[in-house]
């Protein structure tokens, strides 16, 4: 496990005063099974999915773009025609 002291972004926090702020890594740690929260697959499941509706809901704003500009579009091809 490394350890590494950082100051929160925009901030002149000395060691001895002011917010500070720890980072960990915990690449080459191991836990024993009976630690372990749930399947493993479980949580790549869960990640998928979150990641799935994401896309999902970039598709459906996108969508709703084109259909606002299309309406437009519309409008005023409408209104050239009727003047």
């Amino acid at each position: 496990m490394r350890r590494r002291d950082t100051a929160p972004r925009g901030s002149t926090a000395s060691a001895d005063c002011g917010p500070r702020n720890r980072e960990i890594s915990l690449d080459e740690s191991r836990s024993p099974k009976n630690a372990l929260l749930g399947e493993s697959a479980t949580a790549q499941d869960r990640d998928e999915l979150v990641l799935d509706n994401g896309r999902y809901s970039v598709a459906d704003v996108a969508a709703g773009i084109c259909d606002r500009a299309a309406f437009e579009a519309s409008v005023s091809y409408a209104k050239e025609r009727s003047s």
